[in-house]
Order: C-alpha cells, then sequence, then structure tokens
C-alpha cells in the first residue's frame, strides 16, 4: 500500500472511532461511558482498533441477526502491528483534538468564574 495511502487510512478511521466514541458519551444508553472514564474509554477505543486491524466485521440485523467475521489466524497475527499504529492514531488524535477541547471549556469557565466572582454555573 501506498504509504500517502495508509497515513490517510488511519487518519480517516481513527477520527471516526474517536469522535463516535465522543457521541456514544452523550448517548443515555453508554452511561457507563463518559469523560470521567479514562480506562474504559481506552479499551473501547482498543476494541474499535483491534476490529478495524484485524479486518473483523459485524454484519447483520435485529430481525435476521447478527453475524461477526473473523479472519484466519495467519491474518490475524499478522496485523498485530496494524492494531498498535491504529489505536495510537486514535490516542494521539484524541489527546490532540478532543482533550485540550474538553480543557479549553473547563477553563473558559474558570475564567468566567473569577470575572463574576462567584461559581454560579455557566
Amino acid at each position: 500500500m501506498d504509504p500517502t495511502n495508509e497515513v490517510m487510512t488511519h487518519l480517516t478511521t481513527g477520527a471516526v472511532v474517536v469522535y463516535t466514541i465522543e457521541w456514544l458519551k452523550r448517548w443515555p444508553a453508554f452511561r457507563w461511558l463518559t469523560a470521567d472514564s479514562g480506562m474504559v474509554n481506552r479499551v473501547v477505543s482498543a476494541v474499535a482498533a483491534a476490529m478495524i486491524a484485524f479486518g473483523i466485521s459485524v454484519t447483520g440485523d435485529a430481525a435476521s441477526g447478527w453475524s461477526i467475521g473473523i479472519p484466519p489466524v495467519a491474518t490475524l497475527a499478522a496485523s498485530g502491528w496494524e492494531f498498535i499504529k491504529q489505536f495510537m492514531v486514535q490516542q494521539v488524535l484524541y489527546q490532540g483534538v478532543v482533550e485540550p477541547r474538553q480543557i479549553r471549556l473547563t477553563m473558559s469557565q474558570v475564567k468566567a468564574i473569577d470575572a463574576s466572582g462567584s461559581a454560579e454555573s455557566n
């Protein structure tokens, strides 16, 4: 695979996973996935990275049932490096894009509290 194409693939899938996890954090059905559940978030991210890197797929629907496609063991063994690359891209995107945004929002709230002299929430 062309290295440029590989980088774009990892960046794209990494961004999709990071923003999907952020979306799930706001969905009531995923109350166990929050901004404060760092280890759980990393496990969910690692599972997503493994599914992407190892080529594991889930297909189906509620009416006909679900199927999980898992490649042969040789393919899984050879995909270890792909897993590491995918997981690291997801972590870099989260720590470089999402986390700073959360910190900025918190800092803006602190500045608002300092300016108003009270601890009321905006």
